[in-house]
């Protein structure tokens, strides 16, 4: 059963409202009437859709694994240039999509933990798809190569958009990436 629509404007506006105060000030002192003040809802209201502050930060971590999961199934085995391309442009789409999350990520200072957890959601994953499921590498090895890999596309994200996207197209920089991740999985594939 879908979501009645207010009720998704709702959390979306407390999410975005975390995100927003998380710019400004350490998460941990986010307070519940501080998410309602900017959210420009009641603290009942709050109270309606989530218990605590955490729960809003849960809920956001959990909007990002499905975007991830998303952008993952459109890995093909045997396109490995094209579909990974795809999905870096899916990814950085949806990251365009959601600007406080953008925001959120690229620049507040408690956002280190949010991005520990994308890198650990995107770990998870990878390890389902049908390439790593299919690999002849002991799970030591693919879980390095995945940390390698997943750490690098994410971090070089957020160089990125920090500060290259004025030289560089998004396209362009998923292009870049995407070579760079085809280079990891061949070799992947031939040891």
């Amino acid at each position: 059963m879908a979501l009645d629509k207010r009720v998704v404007k709702t959390r979306k506006a407390i999410a975005d409202a975390l995100m927003m105060l998380a710019l400004e000030k350490d998460i941990s002192k986010i307070t519940v009437s501080d998410i309602a003040d900017r959210a420009v809802i009641n603290r009942s209201t709050f109270y309606l859709h989530y218990g605590d502050v955490k729960g809003v930060i849960d809920d956001i971590q959990k909007d990002i694994a499905d975007i991830v999961g998303h952008s993952l199934s459109r890995f093909d085995i045997n396109d490995i240039q094209g579909s990974t391309l795809s999905v870096y442009m899916s990814l950085a789409n949806a990251l365009d999509q959601n600007l406080a999350f953008k925001n959120f990520m690229l620049y507040s200072a408690s956002s280190g933990s949010v991005v520990t957890n994308l890198k650990k959601t995107f770990t998870q994953k990878a390890m389902q798809t049908e390439l790593i499921q299919n690999a002849k590498q002991d799970k030591g090895t693919l879980a390095i190569a995945l940390a390698f890999l997943i750490s690098g596309v994410i971090d070089s994200y957020i160089k990125w958009a920090t500060e290259l996207s004025d030289d560089m197209s998004l396209e362009d920089f998923c292009m870049d990436v995407s070579g760079l991740t085809r280079s990891i999985i061949n070799h992947l594939k031939q040891h």
